[in-house]
């Protein structure tokens, strides 16, 4: 199944989501259904039923494909007709009885404005009940956990009024459907949509909040960079094997040709190149290391990373004590960072020969200045 683009992702989407691929056959085949039902009189009721197990079951699969990333929506299944395979709805029926039966119980022993008061904040903990049974490995018994909902509410974060906002106008479609004079196709059309949209907008949030819920995905951004630098590390370690049975042949200009072709490649330069030099620096023959980190020096000064050139040039003297950056103005920059870093050593040693290693260059004497002489 194509995963989702989430470069497009945002609440907008979960408008639309119930209105692509499946979810819209499921939306538009319903409807014809339901509304075939409501004209079969008291013979529709059993059509009626199995036409609301399957659509709330469906409602929880697509919250599903929405929360863990997937592009489309899910297809509908036999399974989805029987009850007994996806309980969440059962589970939610559960909740909604206990919220009815608590309301019904304190409301008459309370002010009318504390009754509905208390109606409606049982209403607004609906997505957070919504969002418990759809997390991964969550017990259903949690929604009848007020810790449980709070902690969910606290979880879907800056995104639960925009599932309150849509829950609201879900119900305001729902019951406008209901009254208005649209064709019994169109009615039960929108009716339906008010579901699903409610859904998929609470399937967004747990993908937004995954890190905050626990939210099992199949595709996020994490997950898209975990799998291309797999892919780089692939690319890496066959583009490294090649050098090194090239090096191993003598062909060394050959293989710094290979090296040259990965640098050119689209990406930093500096990191592909520092790339590999950490792992030609692991090799006995330290020749391309050596090469490879002169180019890496002169790189990471022109993007301002002294200190780290200045670790490179540090390793590379380690191999070779004759070690020079290409350019004059580049050993003169790590000449003051590592005084700088109270790495006097390092300093040292590309000041002793500095007039053999850059003849005529006017920086000799500023050397000579830092020098001492």
């Amino acid at each position: 199944m194509t995963l989702i683009n989430r470069d497009r992702d945002s609440p907008v989407s979960w408008l639309l989501f119930p209105l692509r691929g499946d979810a819209l056959g499921v939306l538009v085949v319903f409807a014809l259904l339901n509304a075939l039902a409501d004209a079969a009189g008291l013979l529709g009721i059993w059509l009626k039923m199995i036409l609301l197990v399957a659509i709330w079951a469906y409602a929880f699969r697509l919250l599903d494909s929405v929360a863990e990333g997937r592009h489309q929506p899910p297809e509908m299944s036999a399974s989805m007709l029987n009850p007994v395979d996806e309980r969440r709805p059962l589970w939610l029926l559960l909740v909604a009885g206990i919220g009815y039966g608590i309301n019904a119980a304190l409301g008459p022993s309370l002010p009318a404005a504390a009754a509905a008061a208390l109606g409606y904040i049982l209403l607004a903990l609906l997505p957070a009940a919504i969002a418990i049974l759809s997390l991964h490995d969550a017990a259903p018994t949690r929604i009848l956990n007020p810790l449980d909902i709070t902690r969910a509410v606290r979880g879907m974060g800056k995104y639960y009024p925009v599932c309150l906002l849509v829950l609201v106008l879900g119900v305001f479609l729902f019951r406008f459907a209901a009254v208005s004079p649209l064709l019994r196709p169109v009615s039960a059309f929108l009716q339906l949509y008010a579901l699903l949209v409610v859904f998929s907008v609470i399937g967004g949030t747990l993908y937004l909040r995954r890190h905050e819920l626990g939210t099992a995905t199949v595709d996020s951004p994490e997950q898209r960079t975990a799998r291309e630098l797999l892919e780089q590390d692939k690319g890496h370690d066959e583009m490294i094997d090649e050098i090194y049975r090239l090096s191993r042949a003598g062909k060394l200009t050959a293989a710094y040709e290979q090296i040259k072709q990965q640098v050119t490649a689209p990406g930093s330069p500096a990191l592909q190149r520092a790339r590999i030099f950490e792992s030609l620096s692991r090799w006995d023959d330290k020749r391309l290391a050596l090469k490879i980190g002169r180019e890496l020096v002169g790189e990471l000064i022109e993007i301002r990373r002294s200190g780290d050139a200045l670790d490179i040039m540090a390793r590379c003297l380690e191999w070779d004590p004759t070690f020079r950056p290409s350019r004059a103005a580049d050993a003169i920059r790590l000449v003051n960072e590592a005084r700088d870093r109270g790495q006097a050593v390092v300093a040292d040693t590309i000041l002793t020969d500095f007039e053999v290693s850059y003849p005529d260059d006017p920086a000799v004497s500023v050397a000579r200045t830092l020098r001492g002489g």
